[in-house]
Order: structure tokens, then C-alpha cells, then sequence
């Protein structure tokens, strides 16, 4: 039975107001421009207004002032009434505009937090509605908009509008448009992603030089963690000769501390290995697709958590496609365990054959036993789309 979901703010299940026609079911575009189209004025829609909170209130704070001045040529009562009413009005309306200034906020940090757990949820339908609602007006916050941003690029790649998501990723990654650029952590995640994007349109050429730029981020990375460990290297070293410099040694030491939590040959990029091996079996390499896994299993694992799945399942792919049943089945249902199995093959269309061969992994409740009372219920797997990766 197919059913609406419905966002308690909204009345129809498609977001109002510019929007690029009706949610496919099957997750394909209808009209993939439109949806350029549409992203590009919610973009222009929700840029931040500069925030004058005081400008009303230093227009009051005029008036109030030449209200107390032509007062003071007033004699009598009236006047010493003024001088002390003005003042106290003032205050009142400053404390209002600020209350005012402070609610909003935080309702638009609580709409952000909430499209954040219906994307989590994949509730894509109400996640795609409350981001439309939310970037046809100007945001408040610069880095609450940038998270309302990175949501709706996950929408967009899990209904397959990837050129839209794009324009999301550019946005985001421009400094001269977006007034809260992304930091390198988030950039690269965004990069991932686009990457993603550009595998699944088959645009591969500009993919592998995405992936190129990605190789030379991890490497630099590598190479300034190596001359912090060789810089620390030294410093213990001076302190074991120096006796007097060990208390400034140890300071500077503690100082390195969040930077050396790791070895530099241990610096990599679970998202970049993952595109590796997709393009791998969009290629038809299959047995490298295999070796990157194996290479890197285990940064995939600590940096994906569950979305190792995507892997698993590629991996099964690529054990299909030399012949390698066994090693496919256990793959698939590797994969299984840890992600649905429609879920993967929505992401990466190229396994759907894997489900007419191999069984996936049983889940609890296909062990329950049966029961005289026929029941239908239906429970939300909890295996989210980030923008690191593809829908």
C-alpha cells in the first residue's frame, strides 16, 4: 500500500510554492530542469539578509530622545512624567526586539535539527518538503542555511536529480556565494559526493579528475602530519639531551596532541576509496575493485560505520561479474546485513542483478514465527544517506 507522509506543517505532500512537480514513485526525475530551475531560487531565496537587530531600535531610541528633549521645554508635571516614561519605553522595546531575534532562531535551529533526523529516517517525501519550506525565505543563520543545503543535497541524490545536486555541492563550496563556506572536513565530504554524482551520469572523465584533486587533498594531508610527527620526534629527543627545555617541550607537546592522534601513514579517505571502487566496476575492473576493498577495508569500516555496505555490495558485484559466486554470496550478504538490500540497489543500479542470484541476509523478522492474527506493520530502516555518498 503506498502511503503519503505528511509533515505537520505542510497540507499536501510536495513542498509549496516553486517546486519541480510531483515525488516519482520508482525515484526518477520527471523533469530534471525544472529542478535545476527550482534549486537555483531556493539558493537565491534563503541567502541570509544582513542583520540589522538594532536598527529599529535606534530609531526609536531617536524619537525617544527628541520626544525628552522638547519635553524639557515644558514646565510642570507633564514634563518630569516624559522624562521618566521615554527611557523605560525604550528598554521595554529593545528587550521585544531581542526576544524576538533570539525565538526565531532558535525555531529555525529546531526546523533544522528536525529535517536533519527525516533525512536520518529516510522519510525522503516530509525531508524534501520542510527544506522547501524552509529555503523559500531568507535563514537567519548562515550556518544553519549551509545545513539546510547539505539535506537537500542528500534529497536530490536519493530521488536521482543529480544535477541539481551539484548546484547544491557548488553552491556550498564556493566562498564568494555561500557566506558560511564549508571547512575542509565538510569540503571534502561535499567533494565525495559530487564525485558520486558524476559516477552515476557516467560522466567519468570529470570524475577522475575530481578524484585526482581528492588524491592530492589526502596526500598533503599525509605530508603535514609527517612533519608534525617528525617535529615531535625532535622535541622529545631535545627534551632527553635538554633537561631545562622539558617543561616548554611538554607544553608544545600537548599542543600536537589533537593533530598526532594518528600515524600519517594511517590518514585516509574512506569516501575516496569508495569512489575508487565504484569506478572500478563502472570501468569493468573488477579484480582492482576487489584489491581497493581488501587495501582499505579497514578505514572504511572505522569512517562509514554501516554504509561499509556500499562496499560490501560493490565487492559482490565485482566477485560476480570474474565468476566468483561463492565469494559473492558472502559479500551480498555482508552487505545486507548492515543496509536493505533495494536501498543498495537504488544507490549503485549496477548490483540489481545480484538479487535475481544470491539470497541476502535474513533479517529478525523473517525468522518470526507466523501468527494467527495477520498483522501488517512497517518499520523504518535506520540506515541514512549521507552527503558523503550516493542514493
Amino acid at each position: 500500500m503506498n502511503t503519503t507522509h505528511r509533515h505537520p506543517q505542510s497540507t499536501s505532500p510536495n513542498p509549496p510554492g516553486r517546486f519541480f512537480g510531483t515525488i516519482p514513485a520508482n525515484g526518477l526525475p520527471t523533469d530534471p530542469e525544472q529542478a535545476v530551475e527550482s534549486v537555483r531560487q531556493w539558493i537565491q531565496s534563503s541567502q541570509p539578509r544582513p542583520r540589522t537587530p538594532l536598527g529599529g531600535a535606534t530609531l526609536l531610541a531617536a524619537i525617544g530622545l527628541s520626544a525628552a528633549l522638547f519635553a524639557t521645554s515644558i514646565r510642570g508635571s507633564l514634563a518630569s512624567i516624559l522624562l521618566m516614561l521615554v527611557p523605560l519605553a525604550l528598554l521595554i522595546l529593545l528587550f521585544r526586539f531581542h526576544k524576538r531575534h533570539i525565538e526565531r532562531t532558535r525555531a529555525e535551529a529546531r526546523s533544522t535539527e528536525q529535517l536533519d533526523e527525516l533525512v536520518q529516517l529516510r522519510r525522503w517525501p516530509e525531508a524534501l518538503n520542510l527544506a522547501a519550506q524552509l529555503l523559500e525565505r531568507p535563514r537567519i543563520s548562515a550556518d544553519a542555511r549551509s545545513s539546510i543545503l547539505l539535506c537537500l543535497s542528500a534529497i536530490l541524490v536519493r530521488y536521482h536529480w543529480f544535477d541539481a545536486a551539484r548546484l547544491v555541492h557548488d553552491h556550498l563550496l564556493d566562498p564568494q556565494t555561500n557566506p558560511s563556506p564549508a571547512d575542509p572536513s565538510t569540503a571534502h565530504t561535499i567533494l565525495v559526493a559530487r564525485g558520486m554524482t558524476m559516477l552515476r551520469d557516467d560522466h567519468l572523465v570529470d570524475a577522475d579528475r575530481l578524484m585526482g584533486e581528492l588524491k592530492r587533498d589526502v596526500n598533503r594531508a599525509r605530508d603535514a602530519a609527517r612533519r608534525e610527527h617528525q617535529l615531535r620526534e625532535n622535541e622529545q629527543q631535545l627534551a632527553a639531551t635538554d633537561p631545562a627545555s622539558h617543561g616548554a617541550t611538554r607544553f608544545e607537546e600537548n599542543s600536537l596532541d589533537g593533530v598526532m592522534a594518528h600515524k600519517p601513514s594511517d590518514i585516509d579517505s574512506a569516501g575516496l576509496a569508495l569512489l575508487d571502487i565504484y569506478r572500478d566496476i563502472k570501468t569493468g575492473h573488477y579484480a582492482e575493485a576487489i584489491a581497493e576493498f581488501e587495501a582499505r577495508r579497514n578505514p572504511m569500516r572505522q569512517q562509514l560505520g554501516h554504509r561499509v555496505a556500499d562496499g560490501w555490495v560493490l565487492v559482490a558485484r565485482a566477485h560476480d561479474a570474474l565468476g566468483q559466486t561463492h565469494e559473492a554470496a558472502s559479500a551480498y550478504r555482508r552487505a545486507t546485513l548492515l543496509c536493505p538490500a533495494i536501498e543498495l540497489h537504488r544507490r549503485y543500479p549496477e548490483t540489481a542483478q545480484l538479487a535475481q542470484t544470491y539470497a541476502p541476509a535474513q533479517t529478525p523478522d523473517d525468522f518470526a514465527a507466523p501468527t494467527s492474527i495477520a498483522t501488517s506493520t512497517t518499520s523504518a530502516p535506520l540506515s541514512i544517506l549521507v552527503s558523503g555518498g550516493a542514493a
